[in-house]
């Protein structure tokens, strides 16, 4: 038993001494950097910026900036389409040739059926916001008053059209609806065409279906659709001018 105490004396002696001669290493500092990780971002992955100014800034024409523009600075011109008054809040586009005015949505409406042309002087109409000053900038587009013996010699016009409703067609979606001024087929008779998008904005269903044997008066774009022939689409109420 007393051996045994001897050698594990020796035992403690001999591991302080090695302990004494080889010390533990002090921790080191952590040398990563602190900086959180960013992975790389493809180059087509949005990088978000500083917001941008909220209202659009409009170029500065003859010393006049557009975007003060007020409404009394287009009283009394008319959009050649439609002949609405103008309003600055539907977006006022101009044609640089002959001057007359559009609302946004009736350019639209003459992309999609007139192939972009001016309904009063038939040059393209660029998508771009009237920047003028005065009323001494424009013009008013008067539109030749015609009947139903020669409105199909003014396709791509807008004109004043009046004639007698002979009967009403409602098409096979049941939502549109054709305002016939003869007495014949959707497709080979001249009408007016309401669609089931806009119809609400020219009176409602209610209002279309009345107008059998009425005479009518209306101003808009003459077509000839390659498929239904020819037609005015009407799309807001104010393209109506009288029904008697």
């Amino acid at each position: 038993m007393e051996f045994l105490i001897i050698i594990g004396v020796f035992w403690i002696i001999g591991y302080l001494i090695e302990s004494w001669k080889n010390p533990p290493a002090p921790p080191r500092n952590n040398q990563r950097s602190q900086t959180t990780y960013q992975p790389r971002q493809p180059r087509d992955t949005h990088r978000p910026t500083g917001r941008a100014g909220g209202n659009m800034t409009w170029k500065n024409v003859n010393g006049v900036d557009a975007a003060n523009l007020k409404e009394k600075d287009i009283e009394g011109l008319q959009d050649a389409y439609s002949g609405e008054s103008l309003s600055l809040l539907k977006g006022v586009i101009q044609c640089n040739s002959c001057k007359v005015f559009y609302h946004k949505s009736s350019l639209e409406v003459l992309k999609a059926e007139n192939s972009g042309a001016c309904v009063s002087c038939g040059s393209t109409v660029a998508d771009t916001k009237y920047t003028g000053s005065t009323t001494a900038d424009g013009v008013n587009y008067n539109p030749n008053i015609v009947s139903l013996r020669d409105v199909r010699s003014y396709v791509g016009r807008v004109v004043t059209f009046e004639g007698r409703v002979v009967k009403i067609v409602q098409s096979r979606r049941r939502i549109d609806y054709a305002v016939l001024f003869e007495d014949g087929t959707w497709s080979n008779s001249f009408k007016l065409v309401f669609f089931g998008s806009s119809l609400s904005a020219c009176g409602g269903e209610s209002f279309v279906t009345t107008l059998r044997n009425k005479n009518i008066k209306v101003r808009g774009l003459v077509v000839k659709h390659r498929k239904y022939g020819y037609e005015i689409i009407i799309s807001e109420r104010s393209m109506i001018l009288g029904v008697s």
